[in-house]
């Protein structure tokens, strides 16, 4: 279960790995932005993780609906050294699903958020 309350799982077309069991993360609640958007609601969360050393990595978890309830979740392929380029990574791949799914006004209100280029 995430914080929200939601289970957890990556979808089949999400090309990131799951943090394992043993890696020590480190949530930081505060870190936690929601927009919204008509009926879709973006939550994004970012972490930070410890991956094969003691430096501080950044990841980030981005969980929107395109069905009324929160069926899709974006997570960073591998940790970043800011949560800046963490959260572009989320939202990149976002922008992807969202204009796959003919979602465009969804989608330009996310690259307006980020600041990513579609």
């Amino acid at each position: 279960m995430d914080s929200w309350g939601y289970t957890t799982r990556l979808s089949p077309q999400t090309t990131a790995k799951p943090l394992s069991n043993t890696q020590a993360v480190k949530h930081t609640e505060e870190l936690i932005r929601v927009f919204y958007l008509c009926d879709m609601t973006f939550k994004w969360q970012t972490f930070v993780s410890y991956e094969d050393s003691d430096m501080e990595r950044y990841r980030a978890v981005l969980m929107f609906n395109q069905s009324g309830c929160f069926d899709t979740t974006v997570i960073t392929s591998y940790g970043h050294p800011t949560e800046t380029e963490a959260e572009e990574e989320t939202a990149v791949w976002a922008l992807r699903r969202l204009q796959m799914a003919g979602n465009e006004k969804a989608a330009k209100f996310l690259a307006a958020q980020q600041c990513v280029g579609q």
